[in-house]
């Protein structure tokens, strides 16, 4: 648990934040242009989400929603009382 948690650290923006300081979403694409192996891996914060937010996130969409379902699964480390220890399954989601 405490390794995956990390990569669940999301943030949502919204879409009129990079209207009002352009020069954040130019940043943004000069920083994904010039390391192509970091943007293959993470959300497109260019992606426009539900009512015109962006996900900023280490974990694409499909790969947060999986690991976020493992998390918050009661048959694996969600119980009715709480958080599981001791959880000993090897676990490759990836």
């Amino acid at each position: 648990m405490v390794g995956l948690l990390p990569l669940c650290a999301a943030s949502t923006f919204e879409g009129v934040l990079l209207k009002q300081y352009p020069e954040l979403g130019k940043r943004l694409l000069r920083f994904l242009e010039a390391r192509p192996e970091i943007a293959a891996a993470i959300q497109d914060p260019v992606k426009v989400g539900a009512h015109g937010r962006r996900l900023a996130s280490i974990l694409n969409e499909h790969k947060l929603r999986r690991v976020l379902a493992k998390m918050l699964d009661e048959n694996e480390f969600l119980s009715d009382f709480g958080i599981r220890s001791g959880y000993t399954h090897a676990v490759t989601w990836f």
